[in-house]
């Protein structure tokens, strides 16, 4: 079973990684976390949808798309 602090770390994971992909590397400024944080909730919202609507296994295929595959079996963990 995970714990929604778990969640919270990988979530930030996949904050950091996008960050470093728009901005390069850090520090990052608050407002380029804030712009990654958005763009880390749109890419999650999109691979659960995904994970839903999926006929066959979803690809893992980058680093990215790995770290939204953990944070999506963390979610899955987590009582309501």
């Amino acid at each position: 079973m995970a714990t929604q602090a778990e969640w919270d770390a990988k979530v930030e994971e996949i904050v950091a990684m996008i960050a470093g992909d728009l901005f390069g590397e850090g520090p990052h400024s608050e407002d380029q976390l804030a712009e990654a944080r958005e763009e880390a909730e749109d890419a999650i919202d999109t691979w659960e949808e995904a994970t839903v609507d999926q006929i066959a296994p979803l690809v893992v295929n980058t680093p990215l798309k790995r770290l939204l595959a953990e944070q999506h079996d963390i979610a899955e963990q987590i009582p309501d």
